[in-house]
């Protein structure tokens, strides 16, 4: 009996450390210190880079886009572009039922900061 206390005591407890971390404010950063001004950005998206902004970060997203959980389009699409009020719940796609104004969690936080390349000057 005293196992089975012990064993969904330590469950719950590792569920609340879990909870309260995901509910915790993640802020968008970059590690290093590099920075691309908008013309390089522009540049390198013309070649067919896929890019886009997020606030002041430069996220490379072409790996990234066919594990995003909007799909494939939604990345493709938003390329070359600042997302941000999308990735803030502000605005959806047209005509893109799925998408509805959708607020990203602090799991998507750190996403982001593991595809962020650069800060935009």
């Amino acid at each position: 009996m005293l196992n089975f206390f012990l064993f969904f005591g330590s469950i719950l407890l590792l569920e609340i450390r879990h909870q309260r971390r995901m509910r915790s404010h993640i802020p968008l950063s970059i590690e290093s210190h590099s920075e691309m001004s908008l013309e390089e950005f522009n540049q390198r998206c013309a070649s067919g880079e896929q890019l886009i902004l997020l606030d002041n970060l430069v996220l490379k997203v072409d790996e990234f886009a066919s594990a995003h959980p909007g799909g494939k389009f939604l990345i493709q699409h938003n390329a070359g572009r600042d997302i941000s009020k999308f990735f803030f719940g502000g605005y959806s796609l047209e005509n893109y039922p799925s998408a509805k104004g959708h607020t990203h969690s602090n799991f998507a936080r750190m996403i982001a900061n593991d595809l962020a390349i650069a800060n935009l000057q």
